[in-house]
Order: C-alpha cells, then sequence, then structure tokens
C-alpha cells in the first residue's frame, strides 16, 4: 500500500480521533480494517506530517522532591517500613520489615500468606 492511500486512511482516523497516539490507530488499522502495517510506518508518516498528539508536560510527575528527608537524632523518633513478598514452596509469603531510620536495625517484623494490615498498622512481631 502507497503511503500516500495510507496518509489519508490516518488522516481520517485523525480527524475522528484526534487524540489518538501512532499506538491505537496502528492498532485500528491493523485489527478493525486488517490493514498489515508497521507501528515504524505509522509513526514516521504521523511524524512527517505533524500528525502526532502534543505532549501535556503540565501532567507529568515531578521528579525532585519539594520536601527533604527527615533525619532522626536519636533512638524511636523515625521508623521506616518495607513489604515485599516472596515465593515459597507454599506460595506467596508477605515480608514485612520496621526499621529505626536513627540505629537502621530491625525494630519488627512480620511473615505470612496475608499482607497483614494489622503488620503495617504498627502490631508488629
Amino acid at each position: 500500500m502507497a503511503d500516500a492511500s495510507l496518509l489519508e486512511q490516518i488522516r481520517d482516523l485523525k480527524a475522528e480521533h484526534p487524540f489518538w497516539g501512532y499506538r491505537r490507530v496502528w492498532a485500528y488499522l491493523k485489527f478493525v480494517v486488517r490493514l498489515p502495517v508497521n507501528k515504524k510506518r505509522i509513526y514516521r508518516l504521523l511524524k512527517e506530517n505533524n500528525l502526532l498528539v502534543k505532549a501535556d508536560t503540565r501532567l507529568l510527575a515531578k521528579r525532585t522532591s519539594s520536601t527533604r528527608k527527615p533525619r532522626p537524632s536519636t533512638i524511636n523518633q523515625w521508623w521506616g517500613i518495607d513489604m515485599t513478598k516472596v515465593m515459597t514452596r507454599n506460595g506467596w509469603a508477605y515480608v514485612v520489615l520496621v526499621l529505626d531510620w536513627y540505629s537502621k536495625k530491625v525494630v519488627g517484623h512480620y511473615c505470612g500468606e496475608q499482607s497483614s494490615s494489622l503488620a503495617l498498622a504498627g502490631g508488629v512481631k
């Protein structure tokens, strides 16, 4: 299929759905219209004809912290919690650790088959 006829179909799609990106345009053409097209080709045509959706930079997450991390000056002033899950022979096990930020020592822990809200609430063993 020539680029001109494909571009005409893309323009019609973009007129109907102006916020569709190249992936959605490609999926529509490939799976609904059943055209054997490549994502790279769709992207190239959209870019060359200025049809790509402009990114809204206001929606991007801020990667810098607005507040500083607290620095404890004594033991038991600040605690941190971390949770992970580990695959065992019997299934998933949830491991919760509570750390004292000043001494970096484990204050409490929990390990069980359920992610217990009791452990997260501070009732660790």
